[in-house]
């Protein structure tokens, strides 16, 4: 590792690892929402999410007992 107050090397690259990853991001994310199939996922995934959450809430309250710590003997 230098000294504080050395110049650093010059990079064979033209920018940092940080900056060609938060490019590469930036462009994924550009090209999957051009297709309507990135938001028919998203919506089909919500809705997924909202119907078996909302059964097991209903198994919840309706079978409450088996949460319940059972007896020691």
């Amino acid at each position: 590792m230098p000294a504080v107050g050395t110049p650093r090397q010059p990079s064979k690259y033209a920018t940092s690892l940080w900056e060609q990853t938060q490019v590469l991001c930036r462009r994924s994310f550009i090209n999957s929402t051009r297709t309507w199939g990135y938001f028919v996922s998203w919506i089909l995934g919500l809705a997924m999410f909202l119907f078996y959450g909302t059964l097991y809430l209903g198994y919840v309250a309706s079978n409450h007992r088996i949460f319940l710590k059972a007896p020691h003997h």
